[in-house]
């Protein structure tokens, strides 16, 4: 008898069973590769809360108009330019995106 993990959702549509899991995606050196996710990881990615935080920041004071242009922002912060064009796309993540990163009852840590 073969037995479910619980990690996996599963529903009947029609005749057909689908199977549910959730994955990660990571891209070393140019290629995909699935990684399982633990629904249950509480343990939240600082680097990345970081990445997001900088690219707020930035990402408002362009908007403002206090920093001309990312070469000025780049320079200003002591930044690679290739670093900080990578990292203002984080700026505009999805809030859901974001809430699955940083959760809110985490914020003020």
């Amino acid at each position: 008898m073969h037995t479910l993990d619980p990690a996996f959702g599963f529903r009947r549509i029609g005749g057909e069973v689908l199977f549910e899991r959730p994955v990660a995606l990571a891209r070393p050196r140019n290629a995909t590769t699935i990684i399982g996710v633990d629904r249950n990881a509480t343990r939240m990615d600082h680097t990345l809360v970081r990445a997001i935080a900088f690219a707020r920041t930035w990402a408002d004071q362009l908007e403002a108009g206090e920093i001309r242009s990312v070469v000025v922002l780049a320079a200003t912060q002591k930044r690679c330019l290739h670093y900080t064009n990578r990292l203002l796309p984080l700026a505009y993540l999805a809030p859901d995106l974001v809430e699955m990163i940083w959760p809110e009852d985490s914020h003020a840590r």
